[in-house]
Parts: C-alpha cells; sequence; structure tokens
C-alpha cells in the first residue's frame, strides 16, 4: 500500500517504533483476561505517553478516555498517580471491553474474503496514523499520531494500522483471530487463522461421524446369516412340532431360526437385523444409521 506521496512505506520499523505492536497486543490481550483502572492507566503511560504517540497539555498528567455509548473516565497517569477508586475499575472494565469488541472486529475484516481493510485507509485519512522519519532513521514510517479526543477503541486500531502499514505481509500470511475468544496473535502457521492455542483443533477432539450402511452391504450381511441359520437349522419335523410356524412374526425372538417349512430363507433388507460397522479411528462404538 502507498501513502498520499506515492513513496512506499518502510518494510522494517526502526527502533522504538516496532513496539507498536506489542502495544496493541499487550492491550487486546490483556483485556480479553481483565483489566483494571491501574492496567489501563500503566498502559496509557507506556504505550501511548511516553512513546510520544499522544501528547497531554503540559500542565496535566490526566487523561480522558472514552468509548462512544460505553462511558467516560478520567484516568490519572504517571509513576505518582493516586490509586483509582472502585468506581474507576467498573468504568475501565465497561470501556476497554468495548474498544477490544471494536477492534476484534476490524481485525477480522482483514480475515475475511473478500478483506475488509478499510481501516487502514480510514486511519490515514484521519490522521491517526502519519509518515514520519524517527530520530536517528534515515527512511520514514508509518506512525501513530493520536489525540485525547479519539475513543479509545479507535485509538488501539491506530496502533495496528501502523504496524499493519509496514509490515502488511505478517498481517496477510501469520495474523490468527480466534473465532471463540476473539485471541489476537501472529502465529498463524501453528494454529490457523481463526484459533488459538486454548481453541486449537486436535485431531483427538474430532468428533468423527458415523456413515450409513448401504443397500449392498445389508444384503451381504444378510445372505450370510441366512447360510448360517440353514446350516444350524433342525429338520422340519422339530420346527413344526414346536409349532413356531404359526407364530405371528410380530412375536418371535430375534435370534430364534427362521421357518424351514419347505421353503427356503430369504434375505430382505427390511427384514434384517441392524449391524455394526467400525468407521471413522475405530475408537467408540458406531452404529449403522
Amino acid at each position: 500500500m502507498r501513502d498520499d506521496s506515492g513513496q512506499r512505506p518502510s518494510q522494517v520499523p526502526p527502533s522504538g517504533v516496532q513496539d507498536v505492536r506489542a502495544f496493541a497486543l499487550e492491550f487486546v490481550e490483556g483485556v480479553r483476561r481483565g483489566w483494571t483502572a491501574t492496567d489501563l492507566a500503566g498502559w496509557c503511560w507506556r504505550a501511548l505517553v511516553t512513546t510520544g504517540f499522544l501528547k497531554l497539555p503540559a500542565d496535566t498528567t490526566v487523561l480522558r478516555v472514552y468509548e462512544p455509548s460505553t462511558g467516560t473516565l478520567e484516568l490519572a497517569l504517571g509513576p505518582d498517580r493516586p490509586v483509582p477508586s472502585p468506581m474507576d475499575h467498573v468504568e475501565a472494565d465497561r470501556i476497554t471491553v468495548a474498544a477490544r469488541d471494536h477492534v476484534i472486529g476490524l481485525l477480522r475484516g482483514l480475515l475475511a474474503t473478500p478483506e475488509d481493510d478499510r481501516f487502514l485507509q480510514a486511519a490515514i485519512h484521519a490522521g491517526h496514523v502519519v509518515r514520519k522519519r524517527p530520530p536517528g532513521s534515515r527512511s520514514s514510517v508509518w506512525m501513530p499520531e493520536l489525540g485525547e479526543s479519539i475513543p479509545l477503541g479507535t485509538i488501539v486500531a491506530a496502533l495496528f494500522a501502523a504496524d499493519a502499514l509496514a509490515r502488511r505481509d505478517e498481517y496477510e500470511q501469520a495474523l490468527r483471530v480466534c473465532r471463540e475468544c476473539g485471541g489476537v496473535g501472529f502465529d498463524a502457521s501453528s494454529f490457523g487463522r481463526s484459533a488459538c492455542p486454548a481453541h486449537a483443533r486436535r485431531s483427538s477432539d474430532r468428533t468423527p461421524v458415523a456413515r450409513r450402511v448401504s443397500q449392498t452391504e445389508l444384503r451381504a450381511a444378510g445372505d450370510a446369516d441366512a447360510t448360517e441359520h440353514d446350516e444350524r437349522a433342525e429338520p422340519d419335523e422339530r420346527a413344526q412340532a414346536d409349532g413356531r410356524d404359526d407364530e405371528a412374526p410380530e412375536t418371535k425372538r430375534s435370534d430364534s431360526a427362521p421357518p424351514t417349512s419347505g421353503r427356503r430363507f430369504s434375505a430382505r433388507a427390511d427384514t434384517l437385523p441392524t449391524i455394526s460397522l467400525p468407521v471413522g479411528n475405530g475408537k467408540g462404538r458406531w452404529g449403522a444409521r
């Protein structure tokens, strides 16, 4: 992808900028496990303020974070920040979860068919990611440039956008977003593009599906059963003495010998017993349907 100047972005971020991905992943994975206001304040200070991605007014260390239709929280930042109140923790949980849901939806768009990468262009056009030449670097790279009036989800999305614009190939080949928990990583070759270590499919976890037995197999089994019964059958006189010819078919035991009064047993698919055939991996009990 090219920026508005027509220059191709650098594919390897310089020192100090490659942490953009680490900060973005720290947010989405940390919130998935549960963040307090203290966790959020520490992340904002390290990932946004000390990196220069977000500049606060010179006379304050308080950051206003919010998510539309969710809530707003005034966060005191820095090493000497006061202890948040219990209500701050509740509000931080609501805001961070909503922000993470927004970001996960955008990342899933990169895995969709066709791919939906509109948030990358939106970040560029909104000025949330810009081309800059960091100190000591010979080339310009994509970097976040954020303000405190931006929703928290948009801030985190801008971190991913700057990283994706710099390393697009890795997003196209290695990005994974778990369908179950929304876990994000760059090891799709190990777990697939829609799974994570906790929800990756293993061959031993797959549920085998029993197959339907064909009529040909049923008839073959019936012929073999008929031959076996004929070899074991007693003379007609014993069958007549038992009076089994006079019994109604529905009252006969399934394991009783067929009548042999002058006629040969005929195997029919609708009168044959149910058989079990091994399918799948050979584990468990399998019945014909």
